[in-house]
């Protein structure tokens, strides 16, 4: 395993040359590459974002006899989330299984984050069914991907559906979790769930980021309450959270929705003074 761990330590584009002249020093020394070299090989070249070239060593990996593992197919996965390719992820996934191979959480993470980014939410419920029918235990990962992919299609009660499953089977909820699902509410215009979504997310003591305070704007605007976007956009920075250009037009346009004219300048203002550089939607909104 000398060289294995050798070529596993190669991190950049630089070094991926010197995996490949490791692998060709083995070849002379007649040193067989099992299947750990390959997949050590195989991670140098997604570092080192040779994505092609990683899927020819899996080719090599193939022709040689070389059957894959678990660590295999996790990147060959992770090369084709780099590539956009849920089709792929999802072929890659069902040869996993038809392997007889243990597929572990990150794996399914992977491929439900896939469906997530290419806006396939029922084929990731597909994967999560399949994951638990495993004994795979779903993580905060699994449930945020899952929460953002229907979120994403405006299909808020099924956002929620899959949050109190998390709740249910125990699943600590983060950040992440809580910003995704208050963002579903947000584009489903439920300004009143998203804040009590907020009130929920306080109790348990998990502190909310930019991302957080940005989409609870966006809802109270949405909902025609400029009142209570401002009072957050006060709370945010109390709580050392730098607002950023989302922040701004977001509470921009709840002023202009709530006809405080005066309010939306004097944030404009306060938004140039920070660095903060205005879209086309706040200049249309103080027009």
């Amino acid at each position: 395993y000398t060289y294995t761990t050798m070529i596993s330590q190669c991190g950049s584009h630089q070094q991926l040359r010197r995996a490949l002249e490791l692998v060709a020093e083995m070849r002379s020394r007649g040193i067989d590459c099992n299947v750990h070299t390959y997949s050590a090989l195989m991670n140098v070249c997604i570092k080192a974002n040779e994505l092609d070239l990683a899927q020819d060593v899996y080719k090599q990996m193939l022709e040689e006899g070389c059957s894959p593992n678990l660590v295999t197919y996790n990147i060959l996965i992770d090369v084709e989330a780099s590539k956009r390719k849920t089709t792929e992820r999802r072929r890659l996934a069902v040869a996993l299984v038809r392997s007889g191979i243990q597929a572990e959480v990150r794996t399914y993470n992977t491929v439900i984050s896939a469906c997530n980014k290419s806006g396939q939410p029922e084929q990731a419920l597909k994967v999560y069914e399949k994951m638990l029918a495993a004994g795979v235990k779903p993580s905060a990962t699994t449930y945020t991907a899952l929460i953002s992919a229907y979120g994403k299609k405006g299909q808020v009660e099924k956002a929620l559906d899959i949050f109190r499953d998390m709740i249910r089977r125990g699943c600590e909820r983060n950040v992440i979790t809580y910003s995704s699902l208050i963002s579903a509410c947000e584009k489903a215009g439920r300004w009143e769930m998203a804040l009590e979504l907020f009130s929920k997310m306080h109790k348990e003591n998990c502190k909310p980021n930019v991302v957080t305070y940005n989409s609870l704007i966006a809802a109270c605007s949405h909902g025609g309450h400029w009142e209570k976007a401002s009072e957050l956009f006060e709370q945010m920075q109390t709580q050392g959270c730098k607002p950023d250009s989302i922040t701004y037009c977001g509470l921009i346009t709840a002023y202009e929705r709530g006809g405080q004219w005066r309010r939306a300048l004097k944030a404009f203002e306060q938004m140039q003074s920070q660095g903060c550089h205005p879209d086309a939607a706040v200049f249309n909104s103080l027009m």
